[in-house]
């Protein structure tokens, strides 16, 4: 049947199969070492996403079930820094989805979906252009920046400031430095102030265009740790409106977490007590998901970002290395019953680990 050169030959095609009786068992080897990883990478991806779904759950009950007078401080500061961090895992989660899709397993690919649109669909759908809410008669402009005490670039950041030119201006971590800089570029455009300077981080100041209705107050939330939040009021179309800019203790630890939702308490009697239409602005410390901007809806007060922004409106961090991560919304203007707000934006923030928050406000038809 075969030559004498073809049994020589080692090249030829059946001696080629016969000398590697190997070759198919390493190949399958090689497939079943592959699968075995995949399904071990698809089991600790799944046990990711339950994670994610099991701190999910726990932050939305908390959130909903919990009074803002609560004393479990850990539970609490673990559900705050869940609600935080939403996004950012469900970016994650659809990264890993989006992984499982490509090695076709899709019921993992599926159950993991509810988490993604729960985490980031609200981000995508403040990115849908809509018409902003009419104001009544005259609006008014307002900005509020956290101006980050030790900012190297704070000529940068007042020169901001004036062209964005607001009718009034609310700034936190206002000390003598931003004082002297203040009074140098906008002391003539803002003759109507209250300021508080301090050496710490929680100095603050009001400058406005307008004349303020009475004498501006100064209120100290909460009582053991002595923290300014000034009170203002102005008139608009004849009709006062009060101003409350806030600087509110940011949770890194339990201790500071309990600060944050006494000072909150404190704060939403003071404004509650006031009969006029109020604005709450300012470095609020948490984002739209936490309980507390719950209490704030609760009360009917409404975020301007919400009703007239476009996108995330991300205000923290913008230097360093974390900018490079998505932001957080930790700074607001929230409306109370009655105003409305026709826009709203970020600016930059020269210098600052924040960016400025600016809305143009007025009331409701």
């Amino acid at each position: 049947m075969f030559s004498d050169a073809d049994r020589r030959n080692p090249d030829s095609t059946g001696d080629a199969a016969a000398t590697c009786p190997c070759a198919g068992g390493s190949e399958r080897s090689g497939r079943g070492l592959r699968r075995s990883s995949w399904r071990r990478g698809v089991a600790v991806i799944a046990i990711l996403v339950s994670l994610f779904y099991a701190v999910l759950i726990f932050a939305y009950l908390w959130r909903y079930n919990v009074g803002i007078e609560s004393r479990l401080g850990a539970a609490g500061l673990f559900a705050f820094y869940v609600d935080t961090f939403t996004f950012h895992g469900g970016v994650v989660t659809a990264l890993l989805a989006g992984v499982l899709a490509v090695g076709r397993s899709w019921r993992l690919c599926m159950a993991s979906l509810p988490a993604v649109v729960y985490a980031v669909g609200p981000a995508v759908g403040q990115l849908v252009p809509r018409e902003a809410p009419l104001v009544e008669g005259s609006s008014l402009s307002v900005l509020t920046v956290n101006l980050y005490g030790d900012n190297p670039c704070g000529d940068e950041l007042v020169r901001e400031i004036a062209e964005e030119d607001p009718d009034v201006l609310f700034v936190q971590e206002y000390n003598d430095r931003w004082r002297a800089r203040f009074t140098a570029a906008l002391g003539e455009s803002y003759p109507h102030r209250l300021e508080i300077p301090r050496r710490d981080f929680y100095g603050m100041a009001v400058f406005s265009k307008l004349a303020f209705v009475e004498p501006g107050a100064v209120h100290l939330y909460p009582a053991g740790m002595h923290i300014p939040c000034v009170q203002v009021t102005v008139r608009l179309n004849g009709r006062p409106v009060t101003f409350f800019n806030l600087h509110l203790v940011p949770p890194k630890s339990a201790a500071h977490y309990r600060a944050q939702a006494d000072q909150l308490t404190e704060l939403l009697e003071g404004a509650l007590d006031t009969p006029t239409p109020t604005v709450l602005l300012g470095d609020f410390n948490f984002t739209w998901r936490s309980r507390f901007a719950r209490h704030l809806a609760a009360r009917g007060y409404r975020s301007a970002q919400s009703l007239a922004g476009w996108g995330r409106g991300a205000t923290w961090p913008v230097n360093g290395a974390w900018r490079y991560v998505p932001g957080l919304r930790i700074d607001h203007v929230y409306l109370g019953p009655g105003l409305t707000c026709s826009a709203c934006w970020t600016g930059i923030g020269q210098g600052s680990d924040h960016r400025p928050v600016a809305a143009v406000i007025g009331f409701s038809p």
